[in-house]
């Protein structure tokens, strides 16, 4: 089961709505059963309540409809284990992302009542805040949204950046921002800060499971900026060829300051990029496709994925959609590019050119001045736009369902209003005069299928003749989504298309955009979808509501691009363009829907994922000798000198991912091609030749988006669900390579019957081989559809059973490694423990191989998670490990054991085991470690210890106190900790005598102190830590460097603490340092044991 926060999405909010932040909390049952755990979203108009299991439902309760909200006390002597309650009353109860699926939004009414308890944070600094903004609801509408916006403003000026947060120690700030961070139908504000090497974005809402996003700057390949919401507010800065942020800013000085001082850092290092007049040039001599061309187009216009209101817009260039074979050489399958959409029906122009007339004849009439009268609003032909909102969310209903669920309120929209059947919405857009949508890049992009599949199963209901909408109906010229997108992009590369697409660009983005020329090509639209038109009409209004109004219907009824040509665009010289499809193809450009397919299109210049590409097609990057290298292993023919060659070449590829995998690079896809021609092959030698060559090239990160854009996986997919053993084995291998691309969507929605397969692997076959399915289902099974699938195929019990394989350490830790990604959710949990999964991996603790014992730790630290399991891990003997391993020197063994020590704590009942098997110590321990991480489940383990009393006097004997004093100063240098160990030590203080000896011990740390361990230099009254002090992983806090030295020298009144040896245990493991040049994760080993 994933983390409950990464469920919850801004989209869940109503329009408007401001999110506060999360707290870690509990749900208690009205009778007897268990608590619930999961967070708390505090939002401006609603309370969310995100459960940690994934089964049950994200619920909503807005406070207009809640009537108590306040402070109680336990409901039964069961539930008094010291924390604080508070209690909700309402009257509705919206249920969201039930089965954490995207279905329907379902509202409850009825009398709820339901009980908390916050985890970690005191009642007394959450409640109030609630109360206010339910007192709020109250308010009539402008003086909520006054007081509102001074509740907001004083949240955002509390979040401030934590230099904590820099990645190295010799970062600093060198220019800071509030804006938003943009991404489609959602605006998440926070600050922005750029450093000389990375910019950073921190979120104004504190989720604890991602509090900052870091971008490095060495890895910036273009800068843009970008109008949002008809303001020059925004810039869209490019990481990868398919990743990028879009930032907005509060003011057009911000956004230039911006600009201006991210340019200025030396760490930026942009990729020269070609000008528009020489991509012009490139496309016109045939050296860029027509949908790479198309893709920088948009760009240059101002569109981007991130934003619905601009979303990159495409042509429909075809037209047949019912023959059952599709012919590419008949001009007559094709649209007409030279018109508009809404003058493709020559009946249906007529009556948008009447009303042109008519609304032109009315100006003239109102003005007595002509078109351009005061007062008269310029006539239009088309009162639809192309590209709206609407349109996008209509076109990816399936592959983002969430995004209609936000614009309807929570619902799909009619089924007879959803894309269901190509024909059919071409027929509408050819007739129907509201509707003139084009088309959005998907349609031609292999690697983006899925918003043409039903994958999440959903419940779309019935059109009004009873057939159900699930998977979109292709024509019938189409055998599946791979297919149809494969010859939608053919036909939009065929000569015929080229000959005729600077046309369009005309329309979209050039000379017939505007003026006399957009009327005579009938390419007038209405006046509000024109930035500069909508600009100025802004201005007429005064009132900032009536403004804001105009300009979300604006933005909701569809922009028009920036113009970007205003001359005719030159034709593409045909004659002279060889296509890259053409030598892994063949001559023919008839494809039919039986016999006569070419197969999945290997797109030499698709664009991998949802993004744009901004390397031409045809130019490599890496080293010479790969592309002929690929070219020999590629040869057909099975004579044995051939064999020998391809087999060497491979070798060699292989040779050269193992020591420089970035000499690997591809610039082309067309070196891709005859590859996945190969993965179809029917010879066992070519597959697996074909697999092992595209798992060398994928050892360079950037070829692994290329690799599966080519439409590499789904051949890949069949090979594993085959029955040819050397195929399958290279497969595999393969596909636990691109799994570690995580971002795509082809892979988090991976083929059940492939993992299947993998699962299948681990039952049978050698160490080797196992290992790799073992791999590959990890990295595949951090998605959460993956991992419901995999143990729905019984994938538990054959990783169960290799970790008994002791034969072979690196299997057995793979294996833990793997559980550790499944075991997320509790039913898994329990289902590994009665397998004997639990014993197993304690006794992997116990062993000196430090790489297993830290992943045998993962899995205790998700184990530990589950409530009715704590008491079974410390039985087992896991608490005495877990004690010992919190205090080892190996930095990862020591967080994951931290994290599992403090969830152990918060069992009532195992809380005395602590203090009795000296796991105090270890918490103490903890506290002094130089670790944030390792700080917070200290302070988190002290705050569950020092609910009861007899445990208090135990925590200041051991020298607790004096630690949680020292956390509780570090302030915003680890904010978590410090707030943790002020509520642990304001449980403290409610024994007298406990609160006297605080004082005392309070008067000695404010004084210089020398503690053993991290915290051992700190002086708590000085404004720097004078340390490294680590922030998260990867992060540091800068060193102060002028702190007085107080070597040798304890506070007054209080024995030094010094650190003593680990504690004596029966059976105490080694935990061995590891060397810190070994991969920090037990799947980061490469090499599979021998069979």
């Amino acid at each position: 089961m994933a983390e409950s926060s990464d469920r919850f999405s801004l989209l869940l909010l109503e329009d408007g709505e401001f999110f506060f932040r999360d707290y870690t909390i509990n749900l208690l049952p009205t009778n007897r059963g268990q608590r619930i755990a999961g967070h708390l979203k505090v939002c401006s108009a609603s309370l969310f309540f995100v459960p940690r299991n994934l089964h049950e439902p994200i619920f909503r309760m807005p406070y207009k409809t809640i009537s108590k909200l306040e402070r109680t006390e336990p409901a039964s002597e069961a539930q008094n284990t010291g924390d604080e309650y508070f209690v909700v009353a309402s009257n509705e109860r919206m249920d969201l992302k039930a089965g954490n699926r995207n279905v329907p939004y379902i509202r409850h009414t009825g009398d709820f009542k339901f009980r908390f308890s916050l985890v970690y944070t005191s009642l007394g600094a959450v409640l109030p805040r609630i109360q206010e903004l339910h007192r709020l609801t109250r308010l009539d509408d402008g003086e909520r949204q006054a007081r509102l916006a001074v509740l907001i403003s004083e949240h955002e000026r509390a979040v401030q950046f934590n230099p904590g947060w820099f990645s190295s120690a010799d970062e600093e700030a060198v220019a800071e921002f509030e804006g938003a961070r943009v991404t489609p139908l959602c605006s998440q504000p926070g600050r922005i800060v750029i450093s000389q090497l990375r910019l950073y974005f921190q979120p104004f809402n504190v989720v604890s499971s991602a509090p900052i996003l870091v971008y490095p700057l060495v890895d910036v390949i273009s800068v843009m900026k970008r109008d949002y919401n008809l303001d020059a507010l925004a810039v869209e800065v490019f990481f990868s060829e398919t990743n990028s942020v879009y930032l907005t800013f509060r003011t057009s000085e911000s956004r230039e300051l911006f600009f201006k001082t991210l340019l200025e850092q030396p760490a930026l290092q942009l990729k020269k990029i070609k000008s528009r007049e020489r991509w012009t040039r490139d496309w016109v001599a045939g050296r860029v496709s027509n949908f790479d061309y198309l893709m920088h187009l948009n760009r240059e216009a101002d569109r981007s994925f991130n934003d619905l209101t601009q979303y990159p817009v495409f042509p429909w260039v075809l037209q047949d959609y019912t023959s059952s074979t599709l012919d590419l050489k008949d001009p007559a399958s094709y649209r007409d590019l030279s018109k508009p959409i809404g003058a493709l029906n020559p009946d249906r122009l007529e009556g948008f050119r009447d009303r042109f007339d008519e609304m032109e004849e009315m100006a003239e009439e109102m003005s007595g001045t002509g078109i351009g009268g005061e007062g008269a609003m310029p006539p239009f032909m088309f009162g639809t736009h192309y590209s709206t909102p609407g349109y996008v969310v209509y076109w990816l209903l399936r592959k983002a369902p969430q995004l209609m669920l936000r614009l309807q309120n929570g619902r799909f929209d009619m089924p007879d209003r959803l894309l269901h059947n190509i024909q059919e919405t071409w027929e509408g857009v050819m007739t129907m005069s509201t509707d003139l949508k084009e088309l959005i890049p998907e349609f031609y992009n292999p690697a983006a299928v899925g918003f043409l599949v039903n994958t999440e199963g959903l419940d779309f209901g019935n059109l009004q003749s009873g057939e159900r909408v699930d998977d979109v109906k292709l024509p019938p010229w189409a055998k599946d989504a791979h297919d149809f997108v494969h010859k939608m992009r053919l036909a939009l590369e065929s000569p015929i298309v080229s000959a005729r697409l600077h046309q369009w660009i005309d329309l979209i983005f050039g000379s017939k955009q505007r003026g006399e020329q957009a009327r005579r090509s009938d390419n007038v639209f209405h006046y509000l979808t024109y930035d500069d038109l909508g600009r100025k009409e802004l201005e007429k209004v005064k009132d900032p509501e009536l403004r804001r109004a105009i300009k979300l219907q604006m933005c909701e009824f569809g922009r028009t691009p920036r113009q970007l040509f205003t001359k005719a665009h030159p034709r593409r010289r045909v004659g002279v363009y060889t296509s890259v499809f053409a030598p892994c193809f063949g001559p023919s450009a008839s494809v039919g829907s039986a016999g006569g397919s070419t197969g999945s299109l290997g797109s030499a210049a698709a664009i991998g994922g949802d993004d744009y590409q901004f390397r031409p097609s045809g130019v490599f990057h890496g080293d010479p000798e790969v592309p002929k290298l690929l070219k020999k292993a590629a040869r057909s023919g099975v004579s044995p000198w051939l064999l020998e060659q391809r087999e060497l070449a491979v070798e060699a590829l292989e040779t050269r991912a193992a020591s420089l995998p970035d000499s690997l690079e591809l610039g082309s896809y067309a070196l891709l091609l005859p590859m996945q021609r190969l993965l179809r092959s029917n010879l066992p030698q070519d597959t697996a030749l074909a697999s092992r060559a595209l798992k060398a090239l994928s050892a360079c990160p950037l070829n692994r988006e290329k690799i599966l854009a080519a439409g590499c996986l789904e051949p890949i997919v069949d090979c594993l669900c085959g029955e040819e053993p050397m195929s399958i084995n290279a497969c595999a291998g393969l596909v636990a390579r691109l799994a570690l691309e995580e971002r795509s969507e082809l892979l988090m929605n991976f083929n059940v019957s492939a993992m299947a397969s993998l699962i299948e692997m681990m039952h049978e076959g050698g160490d080797a081989l196992r290992f790799t399915a073992c791999s590959a289902l990890a990295r595949l099974g951090k998605s959460d559809w993956n991992r419901v699938h995999v143990l729905q195929l019984g994938g538990l019990p054959p990783l169960v059973a290799l970790l008994q394989a002791r034969h072979a350490p690196v299997l057995r830790r793979c294996a833990a490694a793997t559980l550790a990604i499944l075991v997320q959710d509790d039913e898994a949990k329990m289902q590994m423990v009665e397998l004997g999964g639990l014993s197993l991996c304690i006794e992997m603790c116990e062993e000196a191989d430090t790489e297993n014992q830290i992943a045998a730790v993962h899995v205790l630290a998700a184990l530990s998670t589950l409530d009715r399991l704590k008491l079974e891990i410390t039985a087992r003997g896991g608490l005495r490990l877990l004690c010992a391993a919190a205090c080892s020197t190996n930095e990862e063994l020591q967080k994951t054991a931290a994290s599992a020590l403090a969830n152990l704590c918060s069992d009532a009942a195992i809380i005395n085991v602590v203090v009795r098997e000296e796991g105090l110590w270890s918490v103490v321990q903890m506290a002094q470690s130089p670790s944030p991480e390792v700080q917070r489940h200290a302070a988190r383990a002290f705050w569950h210890l020092a609910v009861h009393h007899e445990n208090k006097r135990h925590i200041l004997e051991m020298g607790g106190v004096q630690s949680l004093l020292l956390l509780s100063r570090l302030g915003e240098r680890n904010l978590q900790a410090c707030l943790l160990a002020e509520e642990a030590l304001r449980r403290l203080s409610e024994d007298v005598e406990v609160a006297q000896e605080l004082e005392r011990e309070k008067e000695a740390v404010d004084g210089p102190l020398i503690v053993g361990g991290g915290l051992a230099s700190l002086v708590p009254n000085s404004p720097q830590p004078n340390v490294a002090v680590r922030g998260t992983p990867g992060q540091a806090y800068r060193a102060g460097v002028d702190t007085p030295s107080t070597r040798g020298n304890g506070s007054p009144g209080r024995k030094l603490i010094e650190s003593p040896p680990s504690p004596s245990f029966a059976r105490t493991p080694t935990f061995v340092q590891r060397p810190d040049n070994l991969a920090m994760a037990p799947l980061g080993v490469e090499s599979p044991p021998e069979n």
